[in-house]
């Protein structure tokens, strides 16, 4: 099964959990050799720094995640050359978990 590390960088408790999930924290010590995937999840594009190329240069996928839905501000943006994929107007319900 392949390992995924998520970076969030919301207040969202996500429910994109399972076993095989790590949530990276800033107390976080891990073997990025283990991971297969790597997302990412931003309010929007704005708020992304670099912090993150840490983990995504080391992983072979990485994924970004946008809660708003701005083409402009993401077309613009350096970041998106960072990711194999980026889906943006995600909706904060369907990440939230329900604990």
């Amino acid at each position: 099964m392949e390992k995924k590390l998520i970076i969030n960088y919301t207040k969202i408790n996500t429910h994109i959990n399972d076993a095989y999930t790590t949530l990276v924290d800033e107390n976080s010590s891990l073997n990025l050799n283990e991971y297969n995937q790597c997302f990412v999840i931003v309010n929007n594009i704005e708020s992304l720094n670099n912090a993150y190329k840490e983990y995504t240069e080391k992983i072979k996928t990485s994924i970004l995640l946008i809660l708003k839905h701005d083409p402009k501000k993401l077309e613009k943006s350096t970041h998106k050359s960072n990711f194999e994929s980026i889906f943006s107007g995600i909706s904060a319900k369907d990440l939230q978990s329900n604990h």
